[in-house]
């Protein structure tokens, strides 16, 4: 997977401390996306080379040998399956403690059934994580508070074990050469005057494209000179296009697809919109924050720990197409709004989400974890 957990850790493992910290990275398969970051670093990325859905046996059997002469003072854990892998090990070696990161709010009713999950299938995965929760007592980093609190509704986890931990954006990874906005206008055909809204994000139900897709036509109507540009690949690619197509906008949408220079598709355009139904914590609004881009973006929970409406960003009403609608074109009539907005946005982000602030945040739970590890 080319995922944000997996770029968390490229980013977490680059911009810990070496002096202090040492990281031996450990993928089921395939980590050909994050691998080279990491190496590149100093560290190795070991491939365990497992198969099948789910290889919890196999993963611990593997990862008990390299545990064994590795010898590390702590490990982590990203996403469910290694998760449950890293506390099946700890069942073997209790000595060792471990912190599980969380990045979304799986085990919500909102969540599985706006990703059109099986119930049966999440809750038994529910109670798998839950039992190995209370078996093993791992410490948890969850991306969000909105992540933490549903956690701890969900696995009955104490304060005591649970921190938050915001993801981190690495800016220096957005920076493009000066003419690459431009040169991405001329390939997509947007004129110089054309005044441009981006979104980036998968596309799929999550991040409710249609929706932004059945806002624009109204942005259209008052705002000649618009341009919609969605970046992200997905399987409802085919079925996006259709609908502009459908709502007659589809000369003036461009599906940019996916990409490597998200910074410079972020510097090309004006304003950012994110109609995202769920979220565990908005990667793509941070970094369009620190591209001082004003943003539009849904009024949920966890992205209100982020945007603070009309003093960072702007938030409207989740799948009221005709108010995301307002909020774009007012940050065209309003160029002061607009700037103030992004301006502050960046002052949040660099603040809040910049990776050194949250590599230093882990600095001090891995202290914390290793230090309540030798006391027991």
């Amino acid at each position: 997977m080319s995922g944000g957990a997996e770029r968390q850790l490229a980013n977490l493992v680059r911009q810990t401390s070496s002096k202090e910290f040492s990281h031996f990275v450990c993928a089921f398969k395939d980590a050909d996306f994050f691998a080279p970051v990491i190496r590149a670093a100093g560290y190795e990325v070991y491939n365990l080379d497992l198969t099948g859905k789910h290889p919890w046996l196999a993963g611990t059997a593997k990862l008990r040998s390299i545990i064994y002469n590795y010898q590390p003072d702590v490990i982590t854990t990203w996403l469910f399956d290694a998760n449950i892998v890293g506390r099946l090990t700890r069942v073997w070696n209790h000595r060792i403690p471990i912190i599980t990161t969380l990045h979304s709010s799986d085990y919500e009713l909102a969540t599985i059934r706006a990703a059109n999950w099986s119930p049966v299938k999440i809750e038994s995965f529910r109670q798998i994580d839950k039992l190995t929760t209370l078996l093993t007592k791992p410490y948890f980093a969850a991306c969000s508070h909105y992540v933490k609190n549903s956690f701890q509704k969900r696995l009955e986890i104490a304060d005591s074990q649970i921190k938050v931990i915001y993801n981190g954006i690495d800016p220096t990874l957005l920076k493009c050469a000066v003419d690459e906005p431009q040169r991405i206008r001329q390939e997509f055909e947007i004129p110089a005057n054309g005044f441009v809204y981006v979104t980036v994000g998968r596309l799929d139900v999550l991040k409710n494209h249609a929706l932004l897709l059945r806002a624009f036509p109204q942005v259209l109507s008052e705002i000649p000179q618009a341009y919609l540009a969605i970046v992200g690949t997905g399987i409802l690619e085919h079925e996006l296009k259709y609908l502009a197509q459908t709502l007659g906008i589809n000369h003036r949408v461009r599906f940019l697809g996916r990409r490597g220079d998200v910074g410079a598709c972020l510097e090309m355009a004006d304003v950012f919109t994110f109609p995202t139904l769920l979220e565990g914590h908005p990667l793509a609004l941070v970094e369009a924050m620190f591209k001082r881009l004003p943003c539009v973006a849904s009024n949920i929970e966890v992205l209100q720990e982020v945007l603070i409406d009309n003093e960072n960003g702007l938030l409207f009403n989740s799948n009221d197409e005709s108010d995301l609608a307002a909020a774009m074109i007012k940050l065209y009539r309003e160029p002061k709004t607009s700037q103030r907005l992004g301006k502050r946005a960046l002052l949040d982000a660099e603040k809040s989400f910049h990776i050194r602030t949250i590599a230093a945040e882990w600095e001090d739970y891995y202290r914390f974890v290793i230090n309540q590890a030798n006391q027991n």
